[in-house]
């Protein structure tokens, strides 16, 4: 629903900063738990906050495109109008009609996508089961890292728990930073989390011979690192995972990894198992299996690796922007006074009002090879002309 009314910037920003409200529900818990002895009580509390959202529907909104593909082209242009009105926005004169011809391309297009579509290109296979395993890992820390957190005592549960959730909300704004302005994410998001894991092998470095509230404050440092590291990972999986396949793919392959991390939850409760070997065994686990999903992070990466974008070696001054620009525009005029259009494909930019910078390095070479074409034209027509007249 989320992702259906928002779009560009803001839907990146509202999908990633969703987990936050875990975060913030994860910081309140102990308060809430202050009042209730009993574990059954406090299930019983968190369990019928959810009825608020029986009331809460009246006030949720349809999703447009859902009401375009049920053919409610009226609420769909109410509800956008609405929108439009809120966030004065311009809107077109033919809007009805768009939606109309909108809403009979996805019934049309309503045939539903198999799951085996997602497995169809060989070169992405190795992918999908790579980002399958990273959501399996990532989710098993976010979740049992919190239940692990009691291993490190439970006189001081309530103050580690607020930690966690407060380590998840910075792990999740720096997520969204790597989204936001890192090119490689994914690779940076790995080196996150592997270094992450790699730092938290030395909490077996810290002494147990000293006071306990000193040795839990050393220890859970490294528990608060690696779940940060984690929530950032995890941003980056939650929002970039569909660009792995095609748009009509996307709620395919969400439901595959949702499903798959969920089955792989069932079996990592069992590694409270392993505290009765030493207290510090469950950190170690989660240890490697950061490890183990920074690689993954990083493997992903050289799907997303974009190898073939010509990198800028030198920046354009102010003066040769204008100067360069003042060239498109005459030549776009003159070839609108002219109205004769450019036998150039793609490298004719006089037909654009936007160009890249390795277009506008580029320029001379481009008015340079016009001229000699339009110079060597006319030669041929002066040539024509002497033999006509000799004839």
């Amino acid at each position: 629903m989320i992702s259906d009314v928002t779009g560009g910037k803001a839907k990146t920003i509202v999908i990633t900063l969703f987990e936050l409200f875990w975060s913030i529900g994860l910081i309140l818990l102990p308060g809430i738990s202050i009042f209730f002895d009993s574990w059954s009580h406090l299930y019983v509390v968190i369990s019928s906050s959810l009825v608020i959202l029986v009331f809460l529907h009246k006030w949720i909104s349809d999703s447009p495109r859902w009401l375009l593909r049920q053919n409610k082209i009226e609420k769909a242009l109410q509800l956008l109008l609405e929108s439009a009105a809120f966030n004065n926005r311009e809107i077109p004169l033919d809007l009805e009609e768009q939606l109309k011809a909108y809403s009979r391309c996805l019934q049309q297009n309503a045939r539903p996508i198999k799951y085996w579509h997602i497995w169809t290109k060989k070169e992405l296979r190795k992918y999908i089961i790579a980002i399958h395993w990273a959501w399996a890992i990532a989710t098993i820390l976010y979740n049992v890292m919190i239940l692990m957190i009691r291993s490190l005592g439970v006189k001081h549960i309530h103050v580690n728990t607020a930690c966690l959730g407060f380590s998840e909300m910075l792990g999740v704004f720096l997520g969204l930073y790597l989204i936001l302005y890192t090119r490689h994410r994914w690779l940076w998001s790995g080196y996150l989390v592997l270094t992450s894991g790699f730092i938290t092998y030395f909490i077996w470095l810290v002494p147990s011979s000293i006071k306990e509230t000193r040795r839990v404050g050393y220890e859970m440092i490294f528990w608060i690192i690696l779940k940060l590291a984690n929530s950032a990972s995890l941003s980056v999986l939650t929002t970039c995972s569909g660009e792995l396949v095609p748009l009509e793919q996307r709620p395919i392959l969400m439901i595959s990894i949702s499903s798959f991390s969920r089955f792989c939850l069932i079996f990592a409760p069992f590694i409270s198992i392993t505290t009765k070997i030493h207290f510090l065994i469950p950190i170690t686990i989660f240890a490697t299996l950061a490890l183990s999903n920074g690689l993954l992070m990083c493997f992903m990466n050289i799907n997303f690796w974009n190898e073939q974008q010509v990198k800028i070696p030198k920046i354009p001054t102010p003066n040769t922007y204008r100067r360069k620009s003042s060239m498109i525009l005459l030549q776009r005029q003159s070839s609108v006074t002219s109205g004769k259009n450019s036998a150039h494909s793609s490298d004719d930019v006089s037909n654009h009002l936007t160009i890249s910078i390795t277009d506008l390095w580029h320029l001379d070479q481009y008015f340079q090879s016009v001229q000699e074409t339009e110079s060597n034209s006319s030669e041929d027509n002066s040539t024509k002309v002497m033999q006509m007249e000799k004839f």
